[in-house]
């Protein structure tokens, strides 16, 4: 099946559930679909996928943080915020796919 009535159509699930759209449709992913990248919803990703974004985005941003205020933490502080922060996210998106019962990507039909 062609990637964009799939995801009209997991888009149009996920509305249903009663989320908020900035929720199930983040605005970087909005972004990301308008420039053609083929994303799922993040609510259709599996766990380790939002744990590694996560990690490397807020790790990154901390990570700057730390040089730009020249702290000795440079490499441990960022490491435990990204853990901490791709942790949560894992967390958030799986127990919400799970209440709402939402299949993987490659099971979802349309």
């Amino acid at each position: 099946m062609d990637f964009n009535p799939k995801l009209k159509a997991a888009l149009k699930r996920l509305s249903a559930t009663g989320m908020w759209r900035s929720n199930y449709a983040p605005p970087l992913y909005r972004l990301l679909w308008r420039l053609g990248v083929k994303i799922p919803p993040p609510h259709f990703l599996p766990p380790i996928f939002h744990f590694i974004f996560w990690f490397i985005l807020v790790g990154l941003f901390n990570e700057v943080n730390h040089i730009i205020s020249y702290s000795h933490t440079i490499v441990v502080l960022p490491a435990v915020a990204g853990v901490i922060a791709g942790s949560l996210m894992a967390w958030h998106y799986a127990s919400a796919s799970r209440k709402h019962g939402l299949p993987s990507w490659s099971d979802f039909k349309p």
